[in-house]
């Protein structure tokens, strides 16, 4: 058992190294409090990089040293020992140390105690005890001290890495945005003239083309249709992420009404009972994502929904403590439990109903819900049809005035606003 000094020593530590303060400062103030107890004349603590053994962190030592230790080196004494050895520590004196030929730089500095900083196999750095004489150590202090330290360094590497991690998909993200974006932009000129030719050939040879000709040349059109469908979801896709500056109110069922004329064409086509029960609340987010989350929703229910039946959408809005929940239920062919499980992955169709779409539109919804900082789940039976909840938490923020007012979502994103009824009701 350790004795309650040595407890206090390493609580002393840790709370210090593990404190509010800037990390030069803890690391500063922890080999402080280490000299201090161990009764030593300087401490200081290397990290072990690419090009050599560097300075991070120093306590009593002398300005001549220090701007020493602050370069890479790879010869010291310390350097080597930790490279080619698994034990715990050694003392080095320091007229023996072929790294420094000024040994009056050490000044109070007769020999110094090393210790390697290790996470698991991985030596991370170094602890250095600077003495005025030689001297021994109690071996469960000094250990317990390394793992302190070692424990410290390996979350500044770790958390170091995640920044570094962070930026990197940062501009890979960026620059696959604009990668997106200049492909997409690029593929409506060709789409353009492929069709307006297309148009032609209908105006000018429609009542005289040979016999099967016309089969093909609509084949050409649902495929050049699927090609213009999969450039705009593309589009939207890359720009879910764009985070707008400026909130606004929106009124829910405004945007329903909005995200129904959209779909026109499809609603005329199929005949759909709509029914909206519930609150019509007044909310502030951002409009389009709103419109393309019901757009989506509502044109897949109505989509998937077997010819032999007249589709049945309900959409429900219902205030809880939290938040909003809004759902969209059908009565549609349903979904098997593989296709749940895939359902919101990008390119993703229902293989057992036959519907021309790119697959990328649920995908939209569920980083539009998420960005506004809500979530989505549906429950689905095969043959009998699919629920979507979608929630929406409240979430105080304060306006222009400072005032604190209730809105719904946390990051509203601004997708292309020229959404057409084709590219939104795509997703499954």
């Amino acid at each position: 058992m350790l004795e309650k000094r040595k407890l206090e020593i390493i609580a002393n530590i840790i709370d210090v190294v593990y404190g509010d303060e800037a990390e030069d400062k803890r690391f500063e103030q922890a080999l402080a409090i280490t000299a201090k107890h161990l009764n030593l004349s300087s401490i200081w603590l290397n990290l072990w990089e690419s090009d050599g053994s560097r300075l991070l962190s120093s306590f009593g030592l002398s300005p001549h040293l220090r701007e020493l230790e602050q370069k890479p080196h790879k010869d010291c004494q310390c350097y080597e020992f930790v490279k080619n050895s698994n034990k715990d520590g050694k003392i080095f004196k320091v007229k023996d140390c072929q790294y420094v030929n000024d040994k009056s730089v050490f000044e109070n500095v007769v020999c110094h105690f090393s210790l390697p900083l290790r996470a698991g196999k991985t030596v991370l750095g170094v602890l250095n005890f600077g003495l005025k004489k030689e001297t021994s150590f109690d071996k469960d202090l000094t250990r317990l001290i390394c793992k302190v330290f070692s424990a410290a360094i390996a979350n500044r590497v770790y958390c170091q890495r995640i920044e570094e991690q962070k930026e990197l998909l940062s501009r890979r993200k960026k620059d696959m945005e604009v990668f997106v974006s200049a492909v997409s932009h690029d593929m409506k000129t060709p789409i353009i003239a492929v069709k307006g030719f297309l148009n032609l050939i209908h105006k000018k040879y429609d009542n005289n083309l040979p016999k099967g000709l016309g089969g093909y040349i609509n084949q050409v059109e649902k495929g050049v249709n699927r090609i213009e469908e999969l450039a705009k979801d593309l589009l939207n896709l890359s720009r879910v992420e764009k985070v707008l500056n400026k909130l606004e109110e929106i009124s829910v069922d405004e945007v329903l009404q909005a995200s129904l004329k959209n779909i026109r064409p499809l609603i005329r086509h199929r005949k759909p009972k709509i029914k909206v029960i519930g609150e019509k609340p007044v909310i502030t987010g951002n409009w389009m994502a709103f419109f393309q989350i019901f757009t989506n929703l509502i044109a897949n229910a109505i989509k998937y929904t077997p010819d032999d039946r007249r589709p049945e959408v309900k959409v429900i809005m219902k205030r809880e403590e939290k938040g909003w929940l809004f759902v969209v239920s059908d009565n549609g062919i349903g979904l098997t439990e593989k296709e749940k499980s895939k359902i919101f992955e990008p390119f993703t169709k229902v293989k057992t109903l036959s519907r021309e779409g790119s697959g990328v539109g649920l995908s939209i919804v569920k980083r539009l819900v998420e960005g506004l900082g809500g979530n989505i789940s549906l429950e689905s039976e095969k043959g009998k049809g699919t629920s979507f909840y979608v929630f929406m938490p409240f979430v105080e923020m304060k306006n222009a005035e400072g005032e604190t007012r209730t809105r719904t979502g946390l990051t509203p994103l601004d997708p292309e606003p020229s959404v057409s009824a084709s590219s939104t009701t795509s997703a499954s």
